[in-house]
């Protein structure tokens, strides 16, 4: 599952603003109960917990791609030591699994059919999944 840097400052901003919002309302109710610690406990985990799991399902999908990487070089290179152009090659690499890797390489070749020079449509593509 694809999340951006920027879903995961929008979890980690509401998840610490809902945990505040926890922490003060449960120190107006329980402020002199000894129950006041484990909502501590509670508020903690509302504001670590859902960040981390979105750090942790963007790290895997990194973790994908820089896996499927060196596959995808070798066979761009072989191709491209067999005399195929880059952006035939590009497109035949588009057809085959990488992972998550062959989504973002399907809209860089559909880039690069409709004008876009290979440096701006790679530009685009890293802008676009990191």
């Amino acid at each position: 599952m694809r999340l951006t840097t920027k879903t995961i400052k929008r979890i980690s901003i509401i998840s610490v603003a809902t945990a505040v919002i926890f922490f003060i309302s449960a120190s107006i109710f329980y402020l002199f109960s000894p129950t006041l610690d484990y909502m501590i406990v509670i508020t903690l985990a509302i504001g670590v917990v859902p960040p981390g799991i979105a750090s942790i399902i963007h790290n895997r999908w990194k973790t994908k791609i820089e896996k499927a990487t060196p596959d995808f070089l070798r066979d761009l290179a072989t191709s491209s030591r067999t005399g195929i152009p880059l952006q035939v090659a590009l497109e035949h690499a588009s057809h085959r699994l990488y992972g998550p890797l062959t989504a973002g390489l399907k809209i860089l070749v559909a880039h690069m059919s409709w004008g876009m020079n290979f440096d701006e449509a790679l530009s685009e593509f890293s802008t676009r999944h990191f």
